[in-house]
């Protein structure tokens, strides 16, 4: 875990993520990368893994950042559909910007 860290903290996190339905921060290991993660939730409506893409910002690249977020979140969306759990988060749609 990141220092500073807490059990509290990290419930709050989660809580955070599954209200919204995805997380987008620094690594905590490597400089330069974004980690973008989406729950994927059953049918007992348990998170039960999470889908991370890391993303490191290329010159040149054919797909975006905000393409690359929106990409995960979908397919962690059609996970989720599969193992019979619902909508996660507040379902809006937004662009992405590395911060």
């Amino acid at each position: 875990m990141p220092p500073g860290a807490t059990e509290a903290k990290l419930r709050g996190e989660l809580l955070a993520i599954r209200n919204h339905g995805h997380e987008i921060v620094d690594s905590f290991v490597i400089r330069g990368i974004v980690n973008i993660s989406a729950p994927i939730i059953d049918y007992t409506g348990k998170a039960v893994a999470a889908l991370t893409v890391p993303h490191i910002e290329r010159f040149g690249e054919a797909i975006g950042f905000s393409d690359c977020c929106i990409g995960t979140i979908k397919a962690a969306g059609r996970l989720t559909q599969s193992l019979g759990g619902g909508v996660v988060g507040d379902g809006q749609a937004e662009e992405f910007r590395r911060g």
